[in-house]
């Protein structure tokens, strides 16, 4: 189940100051099953005008009857064409079974050879056992889905289909994914494309706005809704937020106010007008959206 939820949300100690980088996107997720609040994620996405490189860093936190469960995931990509993953560390705990993946990459030395990949698992605190294995060149992380489609020849637009080779972060293994792009609606007053993902044979239908953020995303078979919020509160609930895991993993207490949800919402509170339209990709981000599809999509309700 909660494996869905990271693959849904679009799911290594880094060396590089976090002031050396942009922030794309920082908030939080509400998570309900049922429509009951059972957990929420953290998302941030930045890049690193310098290194030329994508970060994406999350945690999730699931509380319900009988189930625990904590993930997080640090991973880091090139800002090239494929989004070629550089690293990643995922780390996942349900009630008392851990599981932990170390993952380097290595570039092929030409277009034609396959990029190697470099595998350290450790399962319930065991032997660290190492895996390697060679993979496509167009293969990427699923955290960086919406990102690798916005790069894509097309961009993002209606009636589109864009089929892929991804890296589900929480297994360590390449599947087979296909995102259809099937129109523009609104989603709870907010512009947005609705997208059908199909990865790891399960469905997820997501609305997501021109820059890439998914505003919310339903898992069909296991009735599963993740939504972005205004407030940390709203998404946190009673279910507890491990304040020592997100300063550790994120390296501070997140503002979590770069998204459309959270900056529409702060702007009504401060002016108690609509505030106007601030389309468009943020400066260092370097992704393309389709001319067809960059038109008037209004940032609020």
């Amino acid at each position: 189940m909660v494996q869905s939820i990271l693959c849904a949300l679009f799911i290594f100690s880094i060396s590089i100051p976090s002031s050396a980088k942009e922030i794309l996107f920082e908030g939080y997720y509400k998570i309900t099953s049922a429509e009951k609040h059972i957990g929420f994620s953290l998302i941030r996405y930045e890049f690193d005008n310098t290194q030329k490189k994508f970060y994406s860093t999350s945690l999730t936190k699931i509380s319900s009857p009988g189930l625990e469960v904590m993930e997080s995931l640090s991973a880091t990509a090139e800002a090239d064409d494929f989004m070629t993953p550089v690293s990643y560390k995922y780390t996942g705990l349900v009630g008392k079974e851990s599981k932990i993946f170390e993952v380097q990459f290595k570039k092929g030395k030409t277009a034609k050879d396959k990029n190697k990949m470099t595998v350290v698992k450790v399962i319930n605190g065991g032997k660290p056992q190492t895996m390697m294995a060679d993979i496509d060149s167009d293969v990427f992380l699923s955290t960086f889905l919406s990102y690798r489609i916005l790069r894509s020849k097309t961009g993002i637009q209606t009636q589109s289909q864009f089929k892929y080779q991804a890296i589900a972060e929480e297994d360590a293994k390449v599947e087979a994914g296909t995102a259809k792009v099937l129109n523009e609606e609104k989603y709870k007053g907010f512009s947005a494309f609705k997208v059908e993902n199909t990865f790891k044979n399960g469905l997820f239908i997501s609305h997501v706005n021109d820059k890439g953020e998914a505003l919310a995303t339903l898992v069909p078979d296991a009735k599963i809704t993740s939504e972005l919020v205004a407030k940390p509160a709203d998404a946190i609930g009673t279910i507890g937020l491990p304040e020592s895991i997100v300063k550790a993993l994120f390296g501070k207490m997140p503002i979590a106010e770069k998204n459309v949800v959270t900056q529409y919402f702060n702007t009504q509170e401060k002016s108690g007008t609509t505030p106007g339209k601030t389309q468009g990709v943020p400066a260092g981000q370097g992704i393309m959206i389709s001319p067809k599809d960059s038109k008037s999509l209004q940032e609020g309700p």
